[in-house]
């Protein structure tokens, strides 16, 4: 009977031991939060392009978006890297104190004067442009999205 119960309690125990493993509900001894991971993962999302004033060296696009830090821990201080294609210079908007773990940020840029005639012009966002920050996911760093129509 002692073997019996020595037994079904070092099976509970391992049982138990995987459980926390798989569900990180485990003491981890640093910053992080259950089920996140223990790296930054900054996101883009633009939430607005709008059509700005037009003259002869093309059109401005004024570009709303919002960079969100998804991991556990902090990233340090980034850049964020708007092109528009066709025909606009790319502008870089520096975020020198970074973003906590959890919080988001929301920007407005202003893009050009740029663009071509009868062409509709993409935006591109890119939060880390200069690959700085040790992330968690780096495929998720950038959005894009078709303009305003044709200028």
């Amino acid at each position: 009977m002692n073997r019996v119960s020595c037994l079904h309690n070092a099976v509970f125990g391992l049982v138990l031991s995987l459980l926390t493993i798989v569900t990180g509900c485990g003491s981890s001894g640093g910053n992080s939060t259950p089920g996140k991971t223990s790296l930054p993962d900054l996101t883009v999302t633009i939430t607005a392009l709008t059509l700005g004033s037009c003259s002869g060296s093309g059109c401005t696009v004024l570009v709303d978006y919002d960079v969100e830090n998804l991991g556990a821990t902090d990233a340090g201080p980034f850049d964020v890297l708007i092109e528009g294609n066709p025909g606009f210079s790319p502008i870089t908007t520096s975020v020198p104190g970074g973003l906590t773990a959890g919080s988001l940020a929301s920007f407005s840029d202003v893009l050009g004067p740029g663009g071509l005639a009868n062409v509709a012009p993409t935006v591109d966002v890119v939060a880390d442009s200069g690959f700085v920050i040790a992330e968690s996911d780096e495929s998720n760093n950038s959005d894009s999205q078709t303009c305003c129509g044709t200028f």
